[in-house]
């Protein structure tokens, strides 16, 4: 009785919840097996309810026909093969595909061992067994075709989808999935033979996700919630196939399938759908194109130009009718653009040029109209010219703090986050504290201003409009630093070249740039609200990494040119003789310790455990004290050199006709050498002191998962790699996560460069983890050259290498030993047999 009555209290309460939920359906093109997991898991992992969404599932069956139901709007979604790509050119020209699940077709053709069918040749007189849809027996047919198999000589029969006509032999050769009738085969231990269209490039892709335009021009961000989504569930699906499984076995098993047959599939369709490392989901426009040849040339398709709107574009603004009416009447729009305003906008010979030319073509090119100029002085010049439909849009900052019924507002389209300007004498500055009772001036920024002033009263806060004169009392010591958004001070900085000031801070705080529109024209609002929305992250990023690169103006003098150059000697012969008197101090500090171990020893046997933890631990807060001391150091001259490189780039290019070709290109080499150097300098900086950070902390992990996320995180460096992996899913480890998968990277980035300098072929890397009663043993294995026994010893040592091409510096597996041995508390070993080398990392099982 209780249990009802807290249904009736709680039943109005659910109810209530889920009518905030967007309701859609999604058919199956066949029925419940492990092809569709990803979708049964984002439905009960809750990923669609993340996204607001209610998905009814409908199942299969042979009088469904789910291309035409999705076209005409009785499905929203629906699964289809290879042949959704005829399909939409011939007959239904509303759908629309949003991604592919499989990179090539699980479609292949079986025949018995016993049949003596070994090759496609042999198919002469033969009986194939295909479904009765010529869509999908094209790459078959494509198949033949390019092995020159006459098909009047082929019988074809009507597929009964019962793999015993094979097996009884009333076919010779059957099409089926790869993910499912081995399995059947090999259990039956019935020898078999697989031609796949793949092996001839017929790699069709297939289960593509699709839709219908009628959804996407109603409810664009639905479509695009449910594909996220969907994905979503096929990542969890392919990582956790044996709980994938176990769902479907208890509520998708309609089939009866067993667990064995899921897992065989699931594992066949996961080599399937990131085949070539191709991200999950990934259509090529190249690869549809060329699929859609192959249909055309064996007459599936009748129209000639292949449809550009094929495949979704989440990126490309899908307007209304009415907001196409409005664009249909216009033939361009006016853009009020302040003649002098770098580093955002201005016009020169006519043309703007600044951050705002980046944005303005994305415009032109996404709303499918040209933008003429309209030259203003001032910003009360374009909020005049807007009102009096001189201009229809200007480009504004959200802290201009304009107040006006006559405007609207678009969304931001960039974001510039602010940072510090100093001398680059105090470390690194990242939140407000550490500016405690200096003198900052800030941009001319009142919503900025005000904020800082209320929250940080300690600070001691200036505005000014030029920055130049901020940079110029803080090289007199009249100021400790400047504030302001990142487009604007690195513009100024390489205006000025004052080499006495650096960015030495960056905080959350972030200018945001709009767009301001005449308030009647709330159309050209909502059209340019959709393009913001539609330019990709990536997009954002590239134009802010073109305008906040520091690249100072040109020196014409050679004189200055010698001076930097003795500059950098100098620099280069101080940074030399600090590391020459560490190399000294370190070995003195290692004669020591050696000595203070040989003490300890002799004076308390006892005592020894104790006080070799106690070494470790004072060494490791001397070495991380150090590090910090170094990088300090170290910031200020990277930062001069890198100013001085930029310097003879200018001088160069001003010059270049001076010197020969040959000449420039060697230079050009060396400079390109000299900033790689740079970069890997910088970056070695902020390894060190991550690697040594105090207040890290433990966790419990799952050592497979981890392995899984280093995998993907490399692929993107070498994606023609062989991976085996071979670790139990069930090993949980309590250490230092972050810090293993570090090691875990540098050592498959190691293998990486090997391949790459040996010019590997079959390139192969094995990860391989045992669980023991009282230590866990990981063993990375890789076919990258070996290791000769001469260097094996020495490969831990710092600033030991042989990657002379890849500017290696040999920290990489030296910060790894040390990470493994005095942080996390393992043991990092390597050995070589021919060309294979194996890392083995041993680690104490250690419960939380």
């Amino acid at each position: 009785m209780y249990r009802y009555f807290l249904y009736l209290i709680f039943l109005p309460i659910l109810l209530i919840a889920n009518e905030h939920l967007e309701k859609i359906s999604l058919q199956l093109s066949w029925f419940n097996q492990f092809q569709f997991a990803g979708y049964y898991i984002a439905k009960e992992k809750g990923f669609y309810k993340d996204y607001g969404l209610d998905v009814d599932i409908k199942y299969f069956n042979f009088n469904i026909d789910v291309v035409k139901d999705v076209n005409e709007n009785k499905s929203d979604f629906g699964i289809a093969r290879e042949t959704l790509i005829p399909e939409r050119i011939n007959n239904y020209n509303n759908l629309v595909a949003l991604y592919a699940l499989f990179q090539i077709s699980p479609l292949v053709l079986i025949s018995k061992k016993d049949s003596n069918i070994n090759e496609i040749k042999e198919f002469y007189n033969k009986r194939i067994m295909l479904t009765d849809n010529d869509y999908i027996q094209a790459s078959i047919k494509a198949l033949l075709i390019a092995n020159k198999v006459d098909l009047d000589s082929i019988k074809f029969l009507k597929h009964t989808h019962n793999v015993n006509d094979l097996v009884n032999n009333n076919t010779d050769i059957i099409s089926a999935y790869i993910s499912k009738t081995p399995y059947f085969l090999e259990k039956n231990h019935i020898p078999f033979n697989i031609f796949s269209p793949k092996d001839l490039g017929f790699d069709f892709y297939s289960d593509f996700l699709f839709t219908n335009k009628t959804l996407i021009k109603k409810d664009e961000d639905k479509v695009i919630a449910f594909k996220k989504a969907s994905l979503l569930g096929w990542q969890y699906a392919f990582n956790n196939i044996e709980e994938s499984v176990d769902i479907i076995l208890k509520k998708y098993n309609s089939q009866n399938l067993t667990k064995d047959e899921l897992i065989y599939e699931a594992n066949a369709l996961k080599k399937l759908s990131y085949y070539k490392n191709n991200p999950l989901g990934d259509i090529d426009e190249n690869k549809l194109k060329r699929i859609y040849d192959i249909y055309y040339l064996m007459g599936y398709i009748k129209n000639s130009t292949y449809p550009s709107d094929l495949v979704f574009d989440e990126y490309k603004p899908i307007f209304s009718e009415y907001e196409k009416e409005f664009l249909k009447d216009k033939d361009t729009f006016k853009m009020c653009v302040r003649k002098n305003f770098l580093p955002y906008e201005a016009i020169i010979d006519g043309n703007i040029i600044g951050i705002n030319s980046e944005y303005l073509r994305i415009f032109e090119k996404k709303i499918g109209k040209s933008i003429t100029l309209v030259p203003v002085n001032t910003l009360k010049e374009s909020i005049s010219k807007l009102k009096n439909y001189e201009c229809d849009f200007f480009s504004f900052f959200d802290e201009s703090n304009i107040e006006d019924k006559d405007i609207l507002f678009t969304k931001s389209y960039m974001e510039l986050p602010f940072v510090l300007v100093t001398t680059g004498k105090d470390s690194f500055i990242t939140n407000f504290e550490q500016l405690k009772n200096k003198k900052i001036f800030v941009e001319n920024n009142i919503n900025l201003f005000q904020t800082l002033k209320r929250n940080y009263p300690y600070i001691h806060l200036y505005t000014t409009y030029n920055p130049s004169y901020a940079f110029k009392k803080i090289s007199e010591n009249n100021s400790d630093g400047y504030l302001g958004n990142i487009a604007n001070v690195v513009y100024n900085l390489q205006k000025e070249y004052n080499t006495d000031v650096n960015i030495t801070g960056n905080f959350d705080y972030k200018t945001n740039i709009l767009l301001a529109i005449n308030s009647k024209n709330f159309l050209l609002q909502n059209i340019l609200n959709k393009v913001i929305s539609n330019i990709s992250k990536e997009e954002k990023e590239l134009i802010l990494n073109n305008y906040t690169l520091l690249k100072y103006k040109e020196v014409k003098n050679y004189k200055t040119l010698f001076i930097v150059l003795i500059s950098s000697f100098l620099v280069i012969s101080l940074l030399t003789i600090v590391y020459v008197r560490e190399s000294i101090l370190k070995n003195k500090i290692q004669k020591l310790n050696e000595n203070l171990e040989k003490r300890v020893l002799e004076e308390s046997l006892k005592n020894r455990k104790k006080d070799e933890m106690l070494f470790k631990q004072t060494k490791l807060a001397a070495m991380g004290e150090m590090i910090n001391n170094i990088a300090h150091q170290w910031r200020q001259p990277l930062n001069r050199i890198n100013l001085s490189v930029q310097i003879i780039e200018n001088i160069l290019k001003e010059n270049k006709n001076l010197l020969e070709q040959q000449d420039l290109n060697i230079i050009d080499k060396k400079i390109l050498h000299v900033n790689k150097n740079i970069i890997y300098m910088s970056n070695t900086i902020e390894d060190f002191m991550n690697f040594f950070h105090p207040n890290k902390e433990k966790n419990l992990f799952n050592l497979s998962k981890l392995i899984m996320k280093a995998i993907i995180l490399i692929q993107s460096k070498d994606s023609d790699i062989y991976f085996e992996i071979n670790v139990d899913k069930k090993i949980n480890i309590f250490n230092f996560e972050n810090e293993l998968l570090q090691v875990i990277l540098v050592i498959l980035e190691n293998a990486i460069d090997n391949f790459e300098l040996n010019s590997s072929k079959n390139k192969y890397l094995g990860i391989f983890a045992k669980k023991e009663k009282k230590k866990i043993t990981l063993t990375i294995r890789d076919n990258s050259g070996g290791i000769p026994s001469s260097i094996i010893d020495k490969i831990f040592e710092p600033y030991f290498t042989t990657k002379f091409k890849k500017e290696g510096s040999g920290i990489g597996l030296y910060m790894a030993k040390i990470l493994i041995e005095q942080s996390i508390g393992g043991k990092l070993d390597v050995n070589s047999d021919n060309s294979f080398t194996n890392f083995i990392i041993t680690l104490q099982k250690e419960n939380k």
